[in-house]
């Protein structure tokens, strides 16, 4: 999103329907994707979280990941300076 020319890049939208969470509550057997291991967000994580953080323009939404996924989530968005935070699903 922060490199698309014109800057129509606006939301970087954390997992939807393929994060563990939306994966588990379906009780699918599919690939899903991790934001956080043991209640702290992974390495992965944070570097998007920092990558918004420097471009102001950009909105964080949490996605479908869990409740308790997306206050960690919200939490270190602000800490690591990001301006806009959208909590959408869950």
């Amino acid at each position: 999103m922060i490199l698309m020319k014109g800057c129509w890049g606006r939301v970087v939208w954390f997992p939807t329907f393929d994060s563990e969470s939306s994966v588990r509550s379906a009780q699918e057997n599919r690939p899903s994707v991790g934001v956080s291991k043991d209640g702290h967000l992974l390495p992965e994580v944070l570097q998007v979280i920092d990558l918004i953080a420097q471009h102001p323009e950009i909105v964080l939404e949490t996605g479908h990941i869990s409740p308790e996924e997306g206050l960690i989530v919200v939490r270190e968005a602000k800490q690591r300076g990001v301006k806009h935070v959208v909590v959408t699903q869950r």
